[in-house]
């Protein structure tokens, strides 16, 4: 009997010792992300297709919104790892920027979230069509179509972003200005 009390006792503190050092270690440990920085991909599409009023694809199941802190990070690392390349019509320009952005954007969220993330970054690209040649904050544009990128801070602005300079202004601006009207996004 003593030694079966004796056994239970080991096991017992064992376990107690178990349960302090990962509780402790799980404690000491910041969470990954918030919870409210989570979204479904068919909400935020519908959301973003009415913000830009534009067809939306989304090809995640889920999209992380990250704080405004979280993007100067983002788009300080962009521009430290973007090409530096001269612009080259149709061969290297918006569109290719654009999609560098986006690739750089995802491997910046793949180092800051460290894997398995609980969705994609909300970064998408845009198709738009420049109605004014100057957009606040970002740039005189020239009147065509440009591709751009927006980036979902975790309160639900979607910052437009010329992936170029790295530049932001909220997206919301230039729409109800009519500087820009978004033909297409693709998260």
């Amino acid at each position: 009997m003593k030694s079966i009390v004796s056994v239970f006792s080991f096991v017992y503190g064992l376990w107690l010792l178990i349960f302090v050092l990962l509780t402790g270690c799980a404690a000491a440990q910041r969470p990954l992300t918030d919870v409210a920085m989570i979204d479904w991909a068919p909400r935020i599409a519908h959301e973003l297709a009415a913000t830009v009023r534009a067809n939306t694809l989304a090809v995640d199941e889920n999209y992380l919104s990250i704080t405004d802190a979280q993007i100067t990070q983002l788009l300080a690392f962009v521009k430290k790892h973007q090409r530096r390349g001269r612009y080259h019509q149709d061969l290297w320009d918006c569109d290719d920027i654009a999609r560098e952005f986006r690739v750089l954007a995802s491997e910046w969220a793949v180092q800051t979230f460290k894997p398995p993330a609980p969705g994609g970054l909300a970064c998408t690209t845009l198709l738009v069509n420049i109605h004014e040649g100057r957009i606040d904050g970002l740039h005189d544009y020239q009147v065509s179509l440009h591709a751009m990128t927006a980036v979902r801070r975790n309160d639900g602005v979607w910052f437009l972003i010329e992936p170029a300079s790295c530049k932001r202004t909220p997206l919301l601006g230039p729409i109800y200005e009519g500087s820009i009207s978004v033909i297409a996004a693709d998260l």
